[in-house]
């Protein structure tokens, strides 16, 4: 049994209601009863913010539900905000509809204040002016706040940037889009004064063995294919020689601030392999609220399309992929890149701010753009740190790519590894106020559902895959000795994964 705090943004109204069921259960009942897969995420959505798994009463998971623009279906974006939701006395917030003009939502426990708020050029100057006025209207109890920047106006990546005690907590893209948009939301806080239980759902999952950073990374030069993917076509002995110079000081540095996407895909993907330059483009990033996995993506796309000639920018330099010159390599990137971002946050430069899909094809760049095709209009990327069968989405799980496996699976096992990830996420956060000791985990309709809610939206992936990916996956196969074609490994990944959806199949 959950509680729902309810907004209907058309007419600026909420109520509360309570409901038998748990939170991503209802969730994802919300979509299919609105019908968001009819059309397009600008034009029908819901965005839902929910609870999730709680370890103690500071430190609760919470999901962010709705369709993605940029995979065009059901995104289920894990973070750590739950306890914010919980203040406000509510298991779950949803946001119905559209509002008339651009406001700032300010939700404290079950009240709603609708602020006429726009975005401004400066991410960090709005939070403050607005942390002063929200709280006072707090006055004293506990708020988060999720901001949108310039990115959302003009991409279908934006980043909504959480703020926690005066600083970034985390940054979910695509969402910020989504809420600016379609719900004409720049931005909202939540918060309240509610009693949160201290209790503990002492849930044990099973984790394989953990490496250092500095392992992880050193166990996979040969198979990460960084520098937009070329350093796949080099000899073992180049990639040693970029590894060991570059590559392990950037990580073990740049590690203690950022996670490892923003650093990698504004850095070494990007062909910049120089500290500082990967640091100014992270907070150029943020700043401009634009999501640093899904914009370096572009940018390396379009960095080798001027590379190889076939992207003429006006005002730009040729870009620079020098295996034998990469510091020179990280100017001549970070100077184009930075300029880019620039044109991308002020919508000069409109194709920046579409899908991979949509650039790939007006430049024909297809057989060096690695994205995971769905449909024809949008895709999903493809993380920088392949193993194999990183390339063949998990179908029903939200993320982008697995980052758990660094290893080769036949694709039996590796169906059963991605869903048994997808199953145990899904099922610790999938929470009612009824406290478990235990993971009972059963594979109940909810997972077909999620599936159907794909093929509705057409997001199931076919094998129209670029040359480039089909040449990792050789590389890999042959290294692995895994003796499956391509289209071969994608059957028979795809028929196990599906099997197991609809319980014909045990996890492996």
């Amino acid at each position: 049994m959950i509680r729902v705090l309810f907004i209907d943004l058309y007419k600026k109204e909420s109520k509360n209601y309570i409901t038998d069921s748990k939170t991503l259960d209802h969730s994802i009942n919300l979509h299919f009863d609105y019908k968001t897969y009819e059309k397009d995420p600008f034009e029908n959505n819901l965005t839902i913010f929910s609870v999730g798994h709680q370890k103690n009463k500071d430190n609760i998971n919470s999901l962010i539900i709705y369709r993605s623009p940029i995979t065009g279906s059901l995104d289920i974006n894990l973070s750590s905000f739950g306890k914010y939701i919980k203040l406000t006395g509510n298991d779950i917030i949803v946001l119905y509809g559209k509002l008339d003009k651009k406001y700032f939502l300010i939700i404290e426990n079950d009240n709603v204040i609708f602020l006429e708020n726009d975005i401004s050029e400066d991410i960090y100057k709005r939070k403050e002016e607005l942390y002063n006025t929200l709280k006072d209207i707090y006055g004293g109890k506990d708020f988060i706040i999720l901001l949108n920047g310039l990115g959302s106006k003009f991409t279908i990546y934006g980043n909504l940037i959480i703020f926690e005690n005066n600083k970034i907590k985390v940054t979910k893209g695509g969402v910020g889009s989504i809420l600016y948009r379609y719900h004409n939301i720049s931005g909202l806080s939540i918060g309240g004064d509610n009693k949160i239980e201290n209790k503990r759902f002492d849930i044990e999952l099973i984790e394989g063995e953990k490496e250092s950073i500095k392992n992880f990374y050193q166990s996979i030069p040969d198979k990460i294919p960084i520098l937009n993917y070329k350093n796949i076509y080099l000899s073992e002995e180049e990639n040693k020689k970029i590894f060991d110079d570059y590559i392990y000081p950037l990580v073990n540095n740049l590690r203690k601030e950022y996670p490892y996407e923003p650093f990698n895909m504004l850095g070494p993907f990007l062909g910049i392999l120089n500290e500082e330059y990967i640091r100014n483009l992270i907070e150029l990033s943020n700043r401009y609220g634009l999501d640093t996995l899904y914009l370096g993506y572009i940018l390396g796309t379009i960095l080798e399309g001027i590379y190889i000639g076939k992207v003429s920018i006006k005002d730009l330099n040729k870009s620079l992929f020098d295996f034998k010159d990469l510091d020179k390599s990280s100017e001549v990137n970070y100077n184009i890149a930075k300029y880019l971002i620039e044109k991308d946050a002020y919508g000069e430069l409109s194709l920046l701010g579409k899908d991979i899909r949509y650039i790939s094809n007006l430049f024909d760049l297809n057989d060096i753009s690695v994205y995971i095709p769905f449909n024809n209009k949008s895709s999903t990327v493809f993380n920088p740190y392949i193993s194999l069968g990183l390339f063949l989405p998990n179908l029903i799980y939200d993320k982008y790519f697995s980052d758990y496996l660094m290893n080769a699976m036949n694709p039996v096992e590796y169906s059963g590894f991605n869903f048994g990830k997808f199953e145990s996420t899904y099922e610790i956060n999938n929470v009612d106020n009824v406290e478990n000791i235990g993971l009972n985990v059963k594979r109940e309709k909810r997972f077909s559902k999620i599936f159907e809610y794909h093929k509705l939206t057409n997001s199931i992936p076919d094998k129209s895959y670029p040359k480039r990916l089909i040449d990792i996956y050789n590389k890999i196969a042959k290294k692995y000795n895994i003796n499956y074609t391509f289209d071969q490994y994608f059957d028979e990944y795809f028929n196990s994964y599906q099997e197991i959806i609809y319980n014909k199949a045990p996890v492996v």
